[in-house]
């Protein structure tokens, strides 16, 4: 069995999707290291209680970790068969607050003012 592991900053919000009685979300994370000025980002899509879990727990620049599986995407379009990798988040942890949660908890806090 595969394992797999990235810790990174949550460039899209996780939002919940019910389609044909699945829930999953999708995300993209961006890796906090850069190589040779590149930094790797990649779209999760996460089911179930792990989908519950991100869209509940963490906002937009968060700092994750995430145990994920890489499995083939093959799928015909218009005659064309595609072929791709789905990368399925199966663990997600908070890690650190991001720009938009410090703020959120300085507010309730009585800071932001």
């Amino acid at each position: 069995m595969q394992h797999n592991a990235l810790v990174g900053r949550l460039i899209t919000q996780p939002v919940v999707v019910v389609k044909d009685d699945t829930r999953f979300c999708r995300f993209t994370v961006a890796e906090l290291r850069k190589r040779s000025g590149n930094q790797t980002k990649i779209e999760f899509t996460a089911f179930d209680a792990v989908a519950s879990h991100i869209a509940d727990k963490c906002l937009v620049g968060d700092t994750v970790s995430i145990n994920f599986t890489i499995t083939n995407a093959v799928y015909e379009s218009d005659g064309v068969n595609h072929h791709g990798y789905r990368f399925q988040a199966t663990l997600v942890e908070f890690v650190a607050a991001g720009k938009q949660r410090r703020e959120q908890e300085s507010l309730r806090n009585g800071q932001g003012r």
